[in-house]
């Protein structure tokens, strides 16, 4: 939503890793998310991340409302705005600091291959 390339690539690269199909990353990259790709919870909870995101003042009782009607408590809403919040702050803070920047490739921000930690010793 904020077309943040660290969080493509990161959240690109999860996806993979839970077995979202390339199809339906596809989706979530151009944000045509599709309510026939996911399951009624998940295509609300994808609805709601984009839309907060997109913006956060637009956010009213109705919103919260669907999330409550397709299972999620108090609770977990709070927990999912958190979740939201901490992305948006990221992305910003990786834009800020030159962590990130447009039309980087992904091998910048992932690596090639395994990062190999030292041993202080």
């Amino acid at each position: 939503v904020m077309e943040c390339e660290g969080c493509r690539f990161f959240h690109t690269d999860r996806l993979q890793e839970e077995g979202v199909s390339d199809d339906q990353i596809q989706q979530m990259r151009q944000r045509e998310i599709e309510a026939s790709a996911f399951s009624e919870k998940e295509y609300e909870i994808l609805s709601f991340a984009e839309q907060l995101a997109d913006d956060h003042h637009s956010i009213d009782e109705s919103d919260i409302e669907r999330l409550r009607e397709v299972g999620l408590s108090d609770t977990e809403i709070v927990e999912l705005i958190d979740c939201i919040a901490v992305h948006i702050y990221t992305a910003v803070f990786q834009e800020a600091t030159g962590v990130v920047e447009r039309g980087m490739p992904e091998t910048n921000y992932l690596g090639e291959g395994e990062l190999l930690l030292e041993d202080d010793d």
